[in-house]
């Protein structure tokens, strides 16, 4: 079944806002600025709006906990799931970001 907020193309990650470059995780399609941007843009502030979130600058996984976890949620151990492809896609990608 196809998420219908996703695009063929669109793999969640962390992206830059185009409003003020800062990282931010982009989950669904529809998102296009950071939560503070997009606040801004609707004349709220974050106590307004009541969110609590905090910015973290996230550490490499190492090495050795990567591969226990890509073994953990690997498609084949979870019968293909659409989740487990999810995560182990993801992981994949920590693992190419932390090399290249």
């Amino acid at each position: 079944m196809t998420n219908p907020f996703s695009g063929a193309d669109f793999k969640p990650g962390t992206y830059r806002c185009p409003s003020c470059n800062e990282p931010f995780f982009k989950d669904l399609i529809w998102k296009a600025t950071c939560l503070e941007c997009y606040l801004d843009k609707k004349g709220k502030r974050r106590a307004e709006a009541e969110i609590r979130y905090v910015k973290v600058a996230a550490e490499p996984i190492e090495p050795t906990m990567l591969r226990r976890l890509l073994q953990c949620c690997h498609p084949d151990r979870h019968d293909g799931s659409e989740a487990s492809r999810l995560a182990t896609q993801w992981l994949l990608q920590q693992r190419g970001g932390q090399h290249g």
